[in-house]
């Protein structure tokens, strides 16, 4: 969608004349344009304002945001609740121009004097290594072939993402790998057409051609989403420390980081099988594993927490604050610290990733539970 088809969709969104499908492609594209950091500051406005509008006035109404979907199982919902949330929602919503503004709580964010503090969020940034050992930067790379191989011409598209095409079969495979460093994503096409998507400080390894191999094999440091070609005779299968994902054509998602106490696979469509320690799992749509050194198990998944990186957004869920900072720490390139004890209080809320740090930090210091202090690019949490 060009951006002059975009703005006339934004403008039918904004007077809420848009259709269900319309308002899902005007989504699709406003994520992607935010990914590559090519919105203006009224599209990016408009959309952030509008979740936020809505998450927090569902609140203000005794909603609860996250059970709003469940169709069987959920508990009722007063119709003037619903109506109460309505009437304050939608008029701001039909705006679109509207501006929120409110005191920030700078009380519990200490920036440290005379210095540049605003440290701005990731965006595409990562390195491709060849099997050779050379490395090439892709962050300001031009459009176009940028690397030839001994069965794959390498290019990177108008959309910043990086694809190969086979050109000879019979020449040996060899391994790439893309990795993308804190404050980095990136997006790459597999030689079969399986698309994936890169979060901060991960690296996919991988090889330059699928032909003549029985397994469509990968393998997966950090986080990233997958969109796997459909081939039946060929499994695609995803190696992350101990564990293996294989899946014949699906979309799932694999968190993997070694900081993380879990390996975490969701699954949002399709089927997947997770091997590991000498088990295996099959997991349906909505389902996600869980695996930790000495236990597996699989729960309903929080979609929207699980997709909210890929979509632009960090979603905390009752979650601590170290186990949020180091999702902040990813993505904005910071070092943090914890002064005295790290306090036990859950935080919940939703805010985008292109916004700087320091409003993330924030929202975060609303509940008065925890205060920061930036020095540079190290962030020191207290209690």
């Amino acid at each position: 969608m060009t951006r002059q088809e975009a703005q006339q969709l934004f403008e039918k969104y904004n007077k809420g004349l848009a259709s269900a499908d319309e308002q899902i492609l005007l989504e699709q594209w406003y994520h992607h344009e935010q990914a590559n950091q090519r919105l203006t500051e009224e599209e990016a406005s408009f959309f952030l304002l509008k979740d936020e509008i809505w998450e927090a006035t569902l609140a203000k109404a005794g909603l609860e945001p996250g059970n709003i979907e469940h169709a069987s199982g959920a508990k009722t919902i007063s119709l003037k609740k619903w109506l109460a949330a309505a009437c304050i929602v939608l008029p701001l919503i039909i705006a679109g121009g509207y501006f929120l503004t409110r005191k920030s709580i700078t009380t519990n964010i200490d920036l440290a004097s005379n210095k540049e503090n605003t440290i701005v969020p990731g965006g595409n940034k990562a390195i491709l290594t060849l099997a050779d050992g050379s490395s090439i930067v892709l962050n300001d790379r031009k459009n176009g072939v940028i690397a030839n191989q001994q069965n794959a011409v390498i290019t990177k598209d108008s959309e910043g993402k990086i694809s190969y095409a086979t050109t000879d079969e019979k020449n040996a495979v060899v391994m790439n790998t893309l990795s993308t460093p804190k404050g980095g994503t990136y997006q790459l096409r597999l030689p079969d057409g399986t698309l994936v998507w890169l979060n901060a400080a991960t690296k996919l390894s991988y090889p330059s051609s699928f032909a003549g191999s029985e397994h469509r094999t990968v393998e997966l440091t950090g986080e990233a989403y997958f969109e796997v070609a459909k081939d039946k005779t060929h499994p695609f299968i995803v190696k992350s420390g101990s564990q293996e994902v294989e899946v014949l054509g699906t979309h799932f998602n694999v968190n993997s980081y070694t900081d993380e106490r879990a390996v975490k696979t969701t699954l949002l469509e399709g089927s997947v099988k997770v091997r590991a320690n000498g088990n295996a799992h099959l997991l349906k749509p909505g389902q996600q594993s869980i695996l930790t050194a000495t236990n597996a198990e699989i729960i309903t998944a929080n979609l929207k927490e699980t997709m909210a990186w890929k979509n632009g957004y960090f979603r905390f869920n009752e979650e601590r604050i170290d186990e949020i900072m180091l999702k902040v720490s990813r993505w904005y390139d910071v070092e943090v610290n914890y002064e005295g004890k790290i306090s036990e209080e859950r935080f919940s809320g939703n805010i985008s990733r292109y916004k700087n740090m320091n409003e993330v930090l924030d929202m975060l210091s609303y509940s008065n539970a925890v205060k920061f202090k930036v020095e540079g690019r190290r962030v020191t949490v207290m209690e």
